[in-house]
């Protein structure tokens, strides 16, 4: 028997060489000369032709509620980030593993207020623009499933944006001694280009060379320090996948701080050297924390977790970065229950990120009944339906926020915290994705009971370690798990206008 001989030539018919897009395609005729098996050899083998239509890539990945974040056409696998930073201004290179999910004949990354001096895919040179987001024209289409290497020469002086999801800005952020990043939804892209949505997640290697007498820390683990003519690199790498926004970097002078949990994890924090006692003695129970949360979620799914605390006077915020979390000395007046809701944020919202942003109740709702599970924990059940209590009062009209009673006071609270599963784009962190969908959790517990409720949240963080999921997927865990009724109790938590009731606890609805 003889192999089938296959000839490939490719006639481009459009697109001559790389140019500003249009919209339209490129048209490739891909001839293939097959000689059969088991045919003769001076027999004139067949020729079949088959038309290859190379598309740009999209600008945007298909988010609900921010369509333009993120880009269609690949899938990043790594990046792999060798960065200078002077104290002003940041420069270097970003190597991208990327893989065509179709064919391409451009793509796009988001980069802001950067400026690239050059663009290589596969080693070859490659034309660029830079009119809306880093556009890139490979100079030979990119096949579908075929993985290249794409690499950013790019420097500038990296500076926050304002937030497409309302509230302070993201991205580039100084501390009160240093520098730091803080991303969520759509900020890291001020400091390096990525596809910048957590559909997209891949492994990263980040070299990061910082003036003398600087630290950098970032996500993942050290590796390497290096002292170099320019100031000290530091080498980080995270095995696991990760979201562009999620990953930490902070520049700074830090005391460094070591332990393990119980269960084996390392702890490494990095505490800005002005940050004071009181505030540092709130990490004195991460350790516990983990092997707290892996008894509710399954073990911790990274190497490492640590917290990188920051002197702040003008960001009042913390962030689940991967592996180690990041918090300004601001945010530290609501107690350890902030540094237990980023901690879980590690198996709900770093591991399985949401597929839409439209979803983010599935991150902060999770992570607010995390940090009530560590109340009841270590104060007692009473002190869970306290936190419960409250938070019901407080998004029923009463309490903080000016809100009353009366009819006007409920239809302005309706307005101020609409239902966790419908948030608006402009107000994506709004109260109701945190304390209304942590009532979620708690009235699916009352509802289905401990066992079968803890087994939902095990298999949830289970089914989707490392991946992305969306609130379907959740109904369908519910629904598979419980009963009808328990997924139509959890689609009225997350989407109706009125909040319902928790009859076990007679909290019954505004009136």
């Amino acid at each position: 028997m003889r192999s089938a001989a296959v000839v490939l030539v490719l006639l481009l018919t459009a697109c001559s060489g790389p140019a500003i897009s249009t919209g339209a395609s490129s048209t490739v005729t891909m001839e293939e000369t097959v000689a059969s098996d088991g045919a003769d050899p001076e027999d004139t083998p067949s020729t079949t032709a088959r038309v290859v239509e190379y598309t740009d890539g999209s600008s945007g990945i298909g988010d609900s509620l921010f369509p333009e974040l993120g880009n269609g056409g690949y899938d990043v696998e790594h990046y792999a980030l060798d960065l200078v930073f002077d104290g002003e201004a940041l420069s270097g290179s970003a190597e991208l593993t990327i893989t065509a999910t179709q064919p391409i004949r451009s793509f796009r990354l988001e980069l802001t207020g950067l400026n690239v001096t050059g663009v290589t895919v596969d080693g070859l040179s490659a034309s660029y623009d830079l009119a809306d987001e880093l556009t890139v024209y490979p100079s030979v289409p990119i096949d579908e499933g075929k993985t290249v290497t794409l690499d950013v020469k790019y420097h500038g002086i990296p500076r926050s944006v304002p937030n497409v999801a309302g509230r302070f800005p993201v991205g580039w952020h100084q501390s009160v001694d240093g520098w730091f990043a803080l991303s969520e939804p759509a900020g890291a892209d001020t400091w390096f280009p990525s596809n910048n949505h957590p559909l997209d997640k891949a492994t990263l290697s980040l070299r990061i060379t910082v003036p003398p007498g600087l630290e950098a820390v970032s996500s993942g683990s050290l590796l390497e320090v290096e002292a170099t003519e320019q100031g000290t690199a530091y080498l980080w790498d995270s095995n696991e996948p990760i979201a562009p926004y999620l990953i930490a970097l902070a520049i700074g002078v830090f005391d460094r701080e070591e332990s393990t949990s119980v269960g084996g994890v390392p702890i490494i924090n990095y505490f800005d050297e002005d940050v004071g006692e009181a505030e540092r003695r709130l990490f004195a129970r991460q350790g516990e924390m983990l092997d707290f949360f892996a008894g509710i979620f399954g073990p911790y799914p990274f190497d490492e977790y640590g917290a990188i605390v920051l002197e702040t006077t003008e960001v009042p915020a913390a962030l689940e970065t991967q592996t180690r979390s990041t918090f300004g000395t601001q945010i530290l007046v609501l107690g350890e229950a902030v540094v237990a809701h980023e901690l879980s944020h590690q198996w709900v919202g770093d591991s399985v990120s949401v597929a839409d942003w439209g979803d983010i109740w599935l991150n902060e709702g999770f992570a607010t009944y995390s940090d009530w599970l560590w109340l009841e924990h270590t104060q007692g059940n009473a002190a869970l339906e306290k936190a419960v209590t409250e938070a019901y009062a407080r998004l029923s009209g009463p309490g903080p926020g000016g809100f009353s009673s009366t009819q006007e006071g409920l239809a302005q609270s309706k307005e101020g915290f609409p239902p966790p599963g419908s948030p608006p784009a402009d107000d994506l962190f709004n109260l109701s994705v945190y304390q209304r969908g942590g009532l979620t959790l708690h009235a699916l517990r009352l509802h289905l009971g401990d066992e079968p409720f803890f087994g939902v949240l095990k298999d949830w963080a289970t089914e989707h370690r490392y991946g992305n999921a969306s609130t379907d997927d959740f109904l369908e865990l519910v629904e598979r798990s419980g009963d009808t009724r328990a997924r139509s109790l959890v689609e009225e938590w997350i989407f109706a206008k009125d909040l319902p009731p928790i009859d076990e606890l007679n909290l019954p609805p505004p009136e």
